[in-house]
């Protein structure tokens, strides 16, 4: 993602999925990455672009019995700080 993509994948696929990569953006400037990606596209190709919504979620349990503490941690952690985002209000 962050070089150039291999020549014998540019131009071959009709879409390009990508999913949390948001925590890895250098620079907290996305355009290198989009670039890259853009180039493996047939023209007319789209990018698909998956993240996880962090602030709007909440862990529920089904079952009182059976602990959410892991999946609570896992999501603590995978939360971006505001300082950290491309588009703070």
């Amino acid at each position: 993602m962050f070089t150039n993509p291999p020549a014998q994948l540019v131009g071959q696929f009709d879409i390009v999925h990508v999913r949390l990569i948001t925590l890895v953006i250098k620079d907290n400037n996305a355009l290198p990455v989009i670039n890259n990606l853009r180039k493996l596209l047939k023209p007319g190709g789209y990018l698909q672009w998956d993240e996880v919504d962090t602030v709007g979620t909440y862990i529920e349990s089904a079952d009182p019995s059976v602990s959410t503490t892991a999946i609570e941690s896992l999501f603590m952690n995978l939360t971006i700080p505001k300082s950290a985002r491309g588009r703070d209000e």
